[in-house]
């Protein structure tokens, strides 16, 4: 079963053919989970007898289909509150606080509405069991009775999102006038039974800026196992306890100190879950990354059977299939073996969610390879499992960043920990996380605290990073990765498990040409070439021949009219240049709609617009074909949405500027295109020619291929090379190369105008191939 788990928001009121329609797409993509996720742009209301009828469509689908579903159990995120009507079914489920304000501490109850947190006000006591007891009962019991002779069969558990209890406390980097810090009934008698003395006055005295280390460990531990107890094991209890799994992640896994802050004991809650998660949902590789996943490595080295990663949710838009495949690799090599990428069948949600935008979805064109990215997901999910032989072990330095999590003095013990990822990753030595008090029988265990960092076993104390380096510059990595001069590559991950099985990963961030490097192995000295974001694990395509011949394509064919996006979200009109004069059509958003106008007289649309995808078609109208005469246009609106566009342009022209319109698509090649593009081209294949192929350049574009009519095969990502039967040897070949790009060209260039968190980027992708050849033998 293809691990990829397609997390798809219901929104507006949609029919039973509309979901089976979109469904069956998704299917036929090699689609084989799903997930059903309210979120903004539902248009019924959230666990009503109509959100059944929704969440029941989809189910009877997946069981007919073999298919399975997961539940996302709140609305938007975080999870526990049921759209915070768990706060408002009784006064005592509202969350309670400690708050030191003008050297006077207090507790009080936040009020109902108060906190705002990603689009819906949070004010749940998950310290409370009323509380969980409560949103349980109006989620998962409510599923329960109406879907659970499914339960264990077509659906298979429940996801829980960031879950914390920070949210209602919202602590930051210590602030002397104003201290909230989380709260429960009983706290204070805890707190004396476990460690003696009065919690108010170590409150008063930690806010007042005294030295407090053993109390931030001690309050710090009975928040984590309180937040452990109440609200993450209840769930795990009420899952298995319906034949369900449960999975999901937890907030603020990107660094120590946050993980100590939100959720308490980060290891606790992962063990409590049977299938494990983390989200990476930003898309960059880092030292942060690493620690993220780090962890679920670990809990898999505990128990658990499975593992799950939350990816891509935050875009970019425009992000190749190849970036996808490096992610899901990398979250393999870290125990994940379920994948969660978002899809939508409507996209009206992003009227409200305007910063961020990623689709994997059939209404994209370059979802017609997205089995070939199932069959990489399989082969990576294969390794998830597989024991990690390793020379160094990190432990985990819970208790150094407790004791410091005010000030994070004398050091910062998270910056530390990362570094000495990074220090450990440049020369390619072999490590893994382990926890405070975990045995381990790695050669080198590093610990962190007393302001540096210790190797166990030899005792070695290292005050910063330059002195472990000179350490580590003594240690054989055994097996490298080296480019042809022998120096270590930079940006991979090797990968050894104790099967003999391995994998070579390349982590960088960014699009780079192929690198032909060197596995320097048990002897052995293994040449391969590694692809940006691309992965190497024991085999490879043969890139060459012993023949190779250069094609110019002889002409393009494009599937639709092109579109443009009218651009005016940092203004309020676009100007756009026609060369000659021309017929255009406009595209005019009409849910939420707002008037346009063109040089100044308002145009409406009038027709389903069938240029654009499915998951758009309902939300705007279609003019008819307008003639417009040679010269600069206005278009205007007065406010546009940057992943909702008021206005798309569409017609038969190519525009490689973003507002200069040239009538036809004569010469596509390096201009932005939206759809199916189709480089045709012939070629004389030589008599008795063996092992032929046809290879080009990119690394962004999915792309499929015909040779006389006959499919040939699809790719997703480098290396494109494309073996032809040996039956076409001696003939005069008709090849059609066809070229599909993402969804980002219907939003135009979008750069992020640098909004908290999110995405806003987009780059269109730009028509063509480079060094497209024919090779034999």
């Amino acid at each position: 079963m293809n691990p990829t788990v397609i997390f798809l928001p219901l929104v507006g009121n949609p029919e039973r053919k509309e979901l089976h329609g979109f469904l069956s797409r998704l299917h036929g993509g090699g689609v084989d989970q799903i997930m059903l996720y309210a979120r903004s742009g539902l248009e019924v209301e959230y666990m009503s007898d109509d959100w059944r009828r929704l969440c029941k469509d989809c189910i009877d689908f997946a069981r007919e289909n073999g298919m399975k579903v997961w539940l996302y159990d709140d609305f938007n995120w975080p999870s526990g509150s049921c759209m915070n009507r768990v706060a408002h079914a009784d006064p005592d489920f509202v969350a309670k606080r400690f708050v030191y304000e003008n050297h006077t501490l207090r507790v009080e109850k936040m009020h109902t509405e108060e906190m705002n947190c990603t689009f819906e006000p949070f004010s749940v006591d998950l310290f409370s069991p009323g509380a969980v007891n409560c949103f349980i009962e109006m989620t998962h019991e409510k599923y329960f009775r109406w879907f659970g002779d499914d339960f264990g069969k077509t659906v298979s558990g429940f996801f829980t999102d960031e879950p914390s209890f920070d949210y209602t406390v919202a602590r930051e980097i210590f602030n002397p006038d104003l201290v909230r810090l989380p709260y429960y009934d009983g706290i204070e008698e805890e707190y004396r039974t476990r460690f003696g003395g009065d919690i108010r006055e170590r409150i008063t005295a930690y806010c007042e800026g005294e030295e407090c280390a053993d109390f931030q460990y001690g309050y710090n531990l009975m928040l984590a196992e309180r937040f452990r107890d109440i609200y993450v094991k209840k769930l795990s209890d009420w899952c298995r306890a319906h034949s369900v799994a449960l999975t999901g992640h937890f907030y603020g896994d990107n660094s120590i100190y946050n993980c100590i802050q939100v959720t308490g004991d980060i290891f606790g809650c992962l063990d409590l879950m049977d299938v494990p998660g983390v989200d990476e949902i930003e898309t960059h590789l880092s030292p942060d990354t690493e620690l993220i996943f780090s962890q679920l490595k670990n809990a898999r080295e505990h128990g658990a059977k499975h593992g799950m990663a939350e990816l891509f949710g935050l875009g970019p838009c425009s992000m190749p299939y190849a970036r996808r495949n490096q992610f899901i690799w990398y979250a393999a090599m870290y125990g994940a073996d379920h994948y969660y990428t978002i899809s939508h069948y409507d996209i009206r949600g992003n009227i409200k969610k305007d910063t961020y935008f990623s689709i994997f979805s059939p209404d994209s064109p370059d979802f017609y390879s997205a089995p070939e990215l199932a069959r990489s997901a399989e082969r990576a999910a294969e390794y998830a499992g597989k024991e990690i032989s390793v020379t160094f072990s990190l432990r985990y330095p819970f208790t150094a960043c407790a004791k410091t999590l005010r000030d994070r003095k004398p050091v910062h013990y998270d910056a530390l920990f990362k570094s000495c990822i990074a220090a450990l990753n440049r020369r390619q030595l072999r490590w893994k996380l382990i926890r405070e008090g975990e045995k381990t029988a790695t050669e080198y265990t590093m610990s962190f605290g007393n302001g540096g960092i210790t190797e166990e076993g030899r005792g070695c104390f290292f005050h910063g990073i330059p002195e472990l380096d000179a350490f580590l510059a003594g240690i054989d990595p055994g097996t490298t990765v080296t480019d042809k001069s022998g120096s270590l590559a930079d940006e991979v991950m090797i990968r050894e498990f104790t099967d003999g099985t391995f994998v070579v990963l390349d982590t960088g961030n960014t699009e780079r040409p192929p690198r032909d490097l060197i596995l320097c192995r048990r002897g052995e000295k293994i040449p391969f070439t590694l692809n940006a974001f691309g992965v190497f694990a024991g085999e490879s395509e043969r890139l060459t021949r012993a023949h190779s011949l250069p094609v110019t394509p002889e002409s393009y064919e494009f599937a639709s009219p092109n579109l443009l996006r009218a651009d005016m979200t940092d203004r309020r009109d676009f100007r756009f240049v026609l060369t000659e004069d021309m017929s255009l059509g406009f595209s005019i958003r009409t849910y939420e709609r707002v008037p346009v106008t063109l040089d100044g007289k308002e145009i409406t649309g009038k027709s389903i617009p069938d240029r654009l995808p499915e998951c758009m078609k309902k939300l705007y109208l279609q003019t008819g074909e307008m003639p417009l005469s040679a010269g600069e246009h206005i278009l205007s609106a007065p406010k546009d949405s940057p992943f909702l566009p008021d206005v798309i342009i569409n017609g038969d022209f190519t525009c490689r500027d973003g507002m200069t319109l040239a009538p036809g698509r004569n010469h596509p090649v390096g201009a932005p295109f939206y759809g199916e593009g189709t480089l045709v081209f012939t070629a004389d294949i030589p008599e008795g020619a063996r092992n032929i192929a046809v290879r080009y350049d990119d690394n962004f574009l999915t792309s499929s291929l015909t040779a006389d009519g006959e499919e040939i095969g699809r790719k997703a990502f480098a290396p494109y090379v494309y073996e032809i039967p040996g039956k076409f040897a001696g003939k005069r070949i008709e090849f059609r190369l066809t070229l599909r790009s993402s969804t980002a060209p219907l939003f135009g260039k979008l750069s992020d105008p640098g909004i908290v968190w999110g995405m806003r980027i987009s780059d269109p992708e730009i028509f063509g191939v480079g060094n497209l050849s024919i090779m034999w033998d």
